[in-house]
């Protein structure tokens, strides 16, 4: 049986002078001394192997509401169609359900989270819409891991178990003015503190782990449920409340199935878990990180962070795009990054797919090369632009149509090395990794294979 410490994950980079002095002490998920409460068995952990990079990808079909209204009369007219036609061996296409060549592309990834509001219009509700997508994925890859999305804190629509959720009783209010508080002005907010309230959401995730394709839960916006102590008057209290909610989940969590959550994040100053929330996978068997890019800093933390998940054995789910090492607010765009974006909505409205994967290609170099950093085992990339199957969108979602991912990388030679200021680099058995944070750039280089490599 295989164990969560792994050697080869201790990569943490010679001399990188740009970390506080305190973050080593800051950097532990355990207390010295403490036991690991998750064990040792590696077994329900998704695919892994030095030979190639690995991927996963988050994916929805069905949250665009801008084209809802469009998307639902052309559905009636093929459905329609159809109905008049007699060859009955091909199924319509309807608004909001993946199409056969985008289930084989999700499927070649390790790991897919399947997002919130995923074919709830064609199928009546976001569970059964994840579910269909799951079994269909399953088919053509059994060893796909597919997440089931569950927000720990905002009260999206168009999920089933909503029906009994008690809005008067369970939702965030604001006891000064007696109003509900809303996420973006528009979601419910949850209110863990709540036993009934917590009851119903670990029921959520437990009903869909009855499923065979549904392989664990993906819990977002994990910062939130302590952030909103500081955002509404009377919340006091509800991070550790989140936690023990988190705990339950965990302790009820059926064998053999996976936990992975929203929580690491280099930004995240205090709060439950301390410094980059590192406590939360306590309960985790890994975590996803998204927004790494705020600031140089911030950036060399999360290869630190990531670091220490892998050493405790933790599942490492990085996500990037075109933009990172930028702001993600399209507004705050150097002129470089609003030209991507120009060209990307250009590519969207004139050209093919193809095409956006050719132009998309030249900035995979940077954020892969970070992860790259500190991949260790259980480690998994994405590099998208959106993760919206709506064709419309033509997002580029499938990491299998990038070289930089699919070609040999074999074991690392070494730890990552700090060649300069905010410049590393790392060797691979097939690539050599050079990464510039203060440029936002990277360079991955193939090298020639030696004997002394293959021996």
């Amino acid at each position: 049986m295989e164990s969560r410490s792994n050697p080869l994950a201790l990569i943490i980079c010679h001399n990188m002078s740009k970390m506080d002095a305190n973050d080593e002490d800051e950097m532990k998920i355990f207390d010295d001394g403490e036991e690991d409460p998750l064990g040792k068995d590696t077994s329900i952990l998704p695919e892994w192997s030095w030979g190639r990079v690995r991927p996963w990808v988050p994916i929805r079909r069905g949250e665009n509401t801008v084209l809802m209204l469009t998307c639902i009369l052309l559905t009636c007219i093929l459905l329609v169609l159809y109905s008049l036609t007699l060859n009955h061996q091909r199924s319509p296409i309807t608004a909001d359900a993946f199409d056969d060549e985008q289930i084989r592309q999700v499927a070649g990834h390790d790991v897919v989270m399947l997002e919130k509001a995923n074919g709830f219009k064609t199928f009546g509700s976001t569970e059964e819409g994840t579910l269909i997508a799951a079994k269909r994925i399953k088919a053509i890859n059994s060893s796909c891991r597919v997440l089931f999305y569950l927000n720990s804190m905002i009260h999206y629509p168009y999920y089933a178990s909503n029906e009994t959720f008690n809005e008067e009783r369970w939702a965030m209010r604001n006891p000064k003015t007696d109003d509900h508080f809303k996420w973006f002005g528009r979601f419910l907010s949850y209110d863990h503190r709540n036993l009934e309230f917590r009851e119903w959401w670990i029921k959520r995730a437990l009903d869909m782990l009855q499923h065979d394709e549904i392989d664990g839960v993906f819990i977002d916006a994990i910062i939130k449920t302590h952030t909103i102590e500081s955002r509404v008057d009377g919340a006091e209290g509800h991070a550790a409340a989140y936690i023990e909610t988190a705990n339950e989940l965990r302790a009820r969590l059926p064998v053999g199935k996976l936990l992975i959550g929203n929580a690491l994040r280099a930004t995240s100053k205090g709060g439950v878990g301390g410094d980059g929330n590192l406590k939360h996978l306590r309960y985790l068997d890994g975590s996803y990180l998204e927004n790494w890019d705020k600031s140089d800093e911030g950036i060399v933390k999360t290869i630190k962070l990531m670091d220490t998940a892998l050493k405790a054995g933790r599942i490492v789910m990085l996500t990037s795009t075109p933009f990172s090492g930028y702001g993600v607010d399209e507004k705050q765009y150097p002129q470089k990054q609003q030209d991507i974006v120009a060209k990307l909505k250009e590519i969207r409205r004139d050209e093919t797919i193809g095409k956006k994967y050719e132009y998309m290609a030249q900035f995979i170099e940077f954020p892969l090369g970070l992860f790259l950093l500190s991949v260790g085992r259980h480690s998994y990339f994405s590099y998208h632009d959106k993760d919206d199957a709506d064709p419309k969108l033509k997002a580029a979602f499938d990491c299998n149509q990038f070289e930089e991912i699919t070609r040999k990388l074999g074991q690392p030679l070494g730890d990552c090395v700090e060649e300069g200021e905010f410049t590393f680099t790392r060797l691979f058995t097939h690539l050599k990794v050079w990464v510039n944070v203060k440029r936002k750039e990277g360079k991955l280089t193939v090298r020639p294979i030696r004997r002394e490599d293959e021996s």
